[in-house]
This record gives C-alpha cells, sequence and structure tokens, in this order.
C-alpha cells in the first residue's frame, strides 16, 4: 500500500531466462528513450536512460547464464549497484568487453546524470560502448 492510500501489485523478480522477454524489452525501451532524449538535447535524461538499458542488459544476461551473483539476489530480492558490478565481473568470463561498456553505462549513470558533467561529445563517446551491448543481447 502507498503513502496515498493506494494498492498495488509489484511483480516478483523473475529468475527464469524463458521468462525474460520483458527484461530484454525493458533494455530495447531504455535505449529508444535515451536516444529521444538525446534528440531533445537533454543530456541528463538521455544519460540515465542509457545507463538504465545497460543495466537492465546486464540482468538478462546475469540471469541469462544463472551466474553466481542470483544466489545473493535471491536473498535480498533486488539489485543493488554491487550485485551489478559483481554481476558484470562474473559475465565478463563471456563477454570480453562487458567490463568496459559497463563503466561507460557508471560514467553516463554518476557524470551525466547525478553530476550533470558531461557535455554532447563525451555522452555520445560513452553511448557508443552501451550500445554495444544491444548487439550483444541479439547475437547471444
Amino acid at each position: 500500500m502507498s503513502s496515498l492510500g493506494l494498492s498495488y501489485n509489484v511483480p516478483k523478480f523473475s529468475f527464469e531466462y524463458d521468462n525474460l522477454m520483458l527484461v530484454e524489452t525493458a533494455a530495447e525501451v531504455y535505449l529508444r528513450e535515451g536516444d529521444e532524449f538525446l534528440g531533445l538535447g537533454d543530456l541528463v535524461q538521455a544519460s540515465e536512460k542509457y545507463y538504465k538499458a545497460a543495466e537492465e542488459a546486464i540482468k538478462l544476461l546475469a540471469i541469462k547464464h544463472q551466474i553466481p551473483v542470483l544466489k545473493d539476489l535471491r536473498k535480498i530480492d533486488r539489485w543493488r549497484a554491487d550485485l551489478l558490478f559483481l554481476a558484470v565481473k562474473q559475465l565478463s568470463l563471456y563477454y570480453k568487453d562487458l567490463s568496459d561498456i559497463w563503466k561507460s553505462a557508471w560514467i553516463l549513470h554518476v557524470e551525466g546524470f547525478h553530476e550533470t558533467r558531461l557535455n554532447r561529445h563525451e555522452l555520445l563517446f560513452y553511448v557508443n560502448h552501451v550500445k554495444k551491448l544491444s548487439r550483444i543481447i541479439a547475437t547471444d
């Protein structure tokens, strides 16, 4: 129940790869929204959408490969930054560029969204790395 007295159902996190179309779709939606915000010149919102696309892609790949971090995730039932970083480390065994891609996403999140320090040229540099995740997912 929310503080306004509204009740709502939050879907439980799925650990099954067959049920992950929603997560994959979320990554694609965030990429598209990032492109839209970039087109509008809103670098702050674009940065966060691109970061969220990377985050959702990492979740998808983690579940697909059933990496060990999922054991910790089952205990707390939510993703935290430390678990995402651990997932990237574990997934790097499968995808050699993943660590660099994740670092670019994290820079977008911190420097582009929270600190609002990225200019368009810098943002595009990091976005090009993050967009590699969509190719990884498409060919995986």
